[in-house]
């Protein structure tokens, strides 16, 4: 499984619902949201998300997104992507009530990359570009502020 970023958040230790590869490398929940980073198999550095950040927007998470991969070995390859949108506040029901039209599109941008695309960590940035261009379209420019690729699992 390729090494990817990863946000977990939660009040107090004891609550956190963190990946098994974090909790095993002795990564500890904190008090706020953590996107941790793999620099390299079982060490992560971390960047605590600002909680002015928090403020001026809204977390809207999408419903985990299943798709079949292309590869070039012929063995079917399937990829689920858990994606979080960072939303302008005030603009949460916007984005719920497009909610088919953008889980439709990011399926669709997602059908589209190979097993080999999507293992390389290099291209997460692009996939996430392609995705907030298709949230733009969808609900208007600058209301999706970013988008944040949670979970990435292929095989």
């Amino acid at each position: 499984m390729a090494l990817l970023p990863t946000l977990a958040f939660s009040a107090s230790e004891t609550e956190c619902d963190l990946p098994k590869e974090l909790a095993e490398a002795g990564i500890k929940c904190a008090d706020r949201p953590l996107i941790y980073r793999p620099v390299q198999p079982h060490k992560y550095e971390c960047d605590a998300v600002p909680f002015a950040a928090l403020k001026t927007g809204e977390y809207v998470e999408v419903p985990h997104v299943t798709v079949n991969l292309a590869s070039s070995d012929g063995e079917p390859h399937y990829g689920r992507f858990k994606i979080v949108l960072w939303v302008d506040s005030g603009k949460h029901k916007d984005v719920e009530l497009a909610w088919p039209r953008l889980h439709d599109r990011f399926g669709n941008i997602l059908r589209t990359l190979s097993f080999q695309y999507v293992l390389d960590a290099e291209n997460t940035d692009k996939i996430r570009d392609s995705i907030k261009k298709e949230a733009d379209k969808i609900v208007g420019p600058n209301v999706v502020k970013e988008v944040l690729i949670i979970e990435i699992i292929v095989n």
